[in-house]
């Protein structure tokens, strides 16, 4: 019983880890975008 517990909660947060990593990657990639079309309006 424990062990079927342990894999869910485990299952879990390897989602939510991939969810906030893909958060980042959105994040970072939002912001390069934005920097370089501010460079290039200059």
């Amino acid at each position: 019983s424990a062990n079927l517990i342990t894999s869910v909660v485990l299952g879990f947060r390897a989602y939510d880890t991939l969810g906030e990593v893909t958060v980042l990657f959105a994040a970072v990639l939002g912001t390069l975008v934005i920097l370089r079309g501010v460079g290039r309006k200059k």
